[in-house]
């Protein structure tokens, strides 16, 4: 068994009432190490309340029913999209040299706003920090079976910076989706 992968199967003869200890010496796997290039692309808006009258219309006349209604709404001021890939190298233990990285997920997925600066329309003065988790899938062929792991990396962060005309004025909501842009595995250990 020069696999360092392969499974171990001890087996030991005992006797009825016999009480038998047996040691076994397992090699530790070396950690797999592997990059993963990860897209984070947030989308900062500002809102402003906004009221508007809004009418009950019967539909088979058209005709409006009563007086006007005010009505609540969000109008957007400002938006912008900032797309940045950030490169993670990781070290994994527990998964063969062999596996290959198939996809990964990110979860847990948290924007902070943090504002930095006021009034500077053509400064950065909102910094906008991701933090997730990523879920990363492994396979390797094995015993004429693909065999699947699974690992998890902790506390991953992406930092992205917006230019906002007057951000303390009306309400900055920041929406992330995370993917992992083209995997790759760095697994020549030769």
């Amino acid at each position: 068994m020069n696999d360092s992968s392969a499974d171990l199967t001890v087996s030991v003869t005992v006797g009825p009432n016999e009480l038998v200890e047996k040691q076994v010496f397992l090699k530790p796997h070396k950690p797999v190490p592997g990059e993963l290039d990860i897209l984070c692309c947030v989308e900062l808006r500002k809102l402003f309340p906004v009221e508007i009258e809004g009418y009950e219309i019967v539909d088979d006349k058209k005709e409006t029913l009563g007086p006007p209604v005010p009505i609540l709404v969000s109008a957007v001021d400002f938006k912008a999209i900032e797309q940045k890939v950030v490169k993670h190298t990781f070290k994994i233990r527990g998964v063969p040299e062999l596996a290959q990285v198939v996809d990964a997920f990110p979860i847990n997925v948290k924007e902070k706003i943090d504002i930095t600066g006021t009034g500077q329309e053509f400064r950065e003065n909102v910094k906008i920090t991701v933090t997730f988790d990523l879920a990363i899938l492994f396979s390797v062929f094995r015993d004429g079976k693909n065999k699947i792991f699974t690992r998890q990396i902790y506390d991953l962060y992406c930092l992205t910076k917006f230019s906002v005309p007057e951000p303390e004025e009306g309400t900055l909501v920041a929406k992330a989706k995370i993917m992992a842009n083209s995997p790759v595995c760095v697994l020549d250990l030769a």
